[in-house]
Order: C-alpha cells, then sequence, then structure tokens
C-alpha cells in the first residue's frame, strides 16, 4: 500500500533541510584531512629539500648540475614541485604575488628571514580582509613582524586568520608568525603562494 502523502506544508523526507551544524562538521572534517595530506607531502618534502633550497631553484640559481640532482627529488616530491611552480608562475603573473616576489629576492639576496619576508609582503599585499575592512590591523601586524615581536604579531593576525581560506597570504602569515622555527615559517609562507597563475594576493590561489 502506498504511503500517504504528507500534510501541506511539512517537508518530505527528500526535501527536509539539512542540519547546518552537521554540514560545518562535514566540512571542518574534509579541510582536516586536506590539511593533514598537506602536512605529510610537506614533511616528507623537507626530510630531503629545505625551503631555501626550493627558492633558490624557483629562482634559477643552481647551476645545472645541481639542478638535474635537485629535479630528480622533485619529482618524487609534489609538495616541493608545486612550491617551485607556484613561486615561478605567481612571480610571472599579471599581477606579482608578493610573496613570490619577497621570497625569489629573499633568494637572489641569500638573506632568508621569514619574519622580514612576511611583514614585507603583508605590507605590499592588496589583502581583503574576511569578513570586513582592515582597521590597519594588518600594518601594525606588520610592523610588529619587522620588531620581531612575533607572538604580538601572531595575536593581531588571528582573528583574520580564523576566517582565511587555507593557501591565502593571512593563513600563510599568520602560521609564519606563530613559528620558532625560521625553516618551519619559510614552509609555511611557501604554502601562501597560489598555484594559479593569474591568482591575486588576496585570493587563495
Amino acid at each position: 500500500m502506498p504511503e500517504a502523502p504528507p500534510p501541506p506544508g511539512q517537508p518530505t523526507r527528500a526535501s527536509a533541510p539539512a542540519d547546518p551544524a552537521f554540514g560545518t562538521l562535514v566540512a571542518r572534517a574534509l579541510a582536516e584531512r586536506a590539511r593533514s595530506t598537506t602536512d605529510g607531502a610537506r614533511r616528507a618534502a623537507l626530510d630531503e629539500l629545505t625551503p631555501q633550497s626550493i627558492c633558490l631553484l624557483a629562482a634559477g640559481l643552481f647551476g645545472p648540475a645541481e639542478r638535474r640532482e635537485l629535479s630528480a627529488s622533485l619529482i618524487r616530491l609534489p609538495w616541493a614541485l608545486g612550491r617551485v611552480s607556484a613561486l615561478v608562475r605567481a612571480a610571472r603573473a599579471h599581477r606579482a604575488h608578493p610573496l613570490a616576489v619577497r621570497l625569489l629576492a629573499a633568494a637572489r639576496s641569500g638573506s632568508f628571514d621569514p619574519w622580514g619576508i612576511a611583514a614585507d609582503a603583508l605590507r605590499e599585499a592588496q589583502v581583503t580582509v574576511p569578513g570586513g575592512e582592515d582597521d590597519g590591523s594588518l600594518a601594525r601586524a606588520a610592523r610588529l613582524l619587522s620588531e620581531g615581536r612575533r607572538r604580538e604579531a601572531c595575536e593581531v593576525l588571528a582573528p583574520f586568520a580564523d576566517s582565511a581560506a587555507e593557501g591565502s597570504l593571512l593563513l600563510a602569515v599568520h602560521r609564519a608568525a606563530a613559528s620558532q622555527d625560521a625553516e618551519v615559517a619559510l614552509a609555511h609562507l611557501l604554502e601562501g603562494v597560489p598555484d594559479g597563475v593569474d591568482a591575486a594576493p588576496d585570493e587563495p590561489g
């Protein structure tokens, strides 16, 4: 016997609205899974290559023999290969990404100060602040980073980073500010360089 239709106005089983809390939980789980995958790929890459060598390779500063040796490693390390490619493309884009520009400039100068790079990129970026307009906090964070006051900079950036997209400049700078290790901080900055050729600084890529 067929099931009687529901009373008017009552949603059917198929059309019942999804639980927003469940949707949020699923989104967080997927984001965490993606982040875990990225973390594992980054750790594997940094077991063999330093963030500095990735920047130097993207800047074309290795000789032929070194490039061949590093290229063999890149084939096995998708995270590192992706970062080299992203650096080159983002620096050559119509709107060059400030993190890419600063990281390659550091490679050419031989001076890798991740927090100084983050501060300069933050000043130069035309960042769209998630959830509203910037009230001067980003300029303050850049100044604090330049002064070596990373914990304070991290606190200033935290509200923006909470709603920033994975792979965005804001999130990368916040993670770099929170890191006490220069190489880890550089790796976070590398993840803030978008994969898209024409991505703007305020886009996740």
